[in-house]
């Protein structure tokens, strides 16, 4: 695995781990969010069909069906897709760390890397959400941050808790963390 990163290694620079998101934890994650997607869609569209069914707006029943029809075959394109993406997301998505820098592999098309120089990381942060407690605890995401790159969602941060320097879905978040400063330091 660790010529996945060759084209982006710098000379005197030794990947120390190359690691794999979980799999379960990264399936249930794009499960969820695609179930709370798709409901939040199906609602948006059902919600004024069926209040213009009842206060006489739209009186044909056949408009109605034909609304759930459409939806139905745009949902299972959105999921069809979703998995699609996904699958592509998840077999290119490698993260690992050097004796100089965290890097990242990713891509849906193509391949892309982040990279980020221990000179320049300024903080760490490591969550367990609740689809890691609900799979036993010992998966979770670990972000870091810099001055030009700062972990969002914490301390007043925009909301969205997103950062270009993740390693999501890590199993044992907490020991790799005290591994990766060990390389720090």
């Amino acid at each position: 695995m660790i010529e996945m990163f060759d084209d982006i290694i710098d000379e005197n620079e030794e990947i120390i781990a190359v690691l794999k998101p979980n799999a379960r934890k990264f399936w249930w994650f794009t499960g969820v969010w695609l179930f709370l997607g798709i409901i939040f869609f199906n609602t948006m569209i059902i919600l004024p069909v069926c209040a213009s069914f009842s206060s006489g707006e739209i009186t044909e029943i056949w408009s109605v069906w034909l609304t759930i029809i459409i939806m139905g075959a745009v949902t299972l394109f959105a999921i069809l897709l979703t998995i699609l993406l996904a699958l592509q997301a998840f077999q290119k998505r490698y993260y690992a760390y050097s004796n100089k820098r965290i890097l990242i592999r990713g891509g849906v098309i193509g391949v892309d890397f982040k990279v980020l120089e221990y000179k320049l990381l300024g903080a760490m942060t490591v969550n367990v959400n609740v689809i890691d407690k609900i799979l036993g605890g010992k998966t979770g995401t670990i972000r870091f941050g810099s001055a030009s790159s700062p972990i969002m969602g914490f301390g007043g941060g925009k909301a969205s808790g997103m950062n270009a320097f993740t390693f999501s879905h890590i199993e044992k978040p907490y020991q790799l963390l005290r591994e990766i400063k060990k390389a720090i330091g």
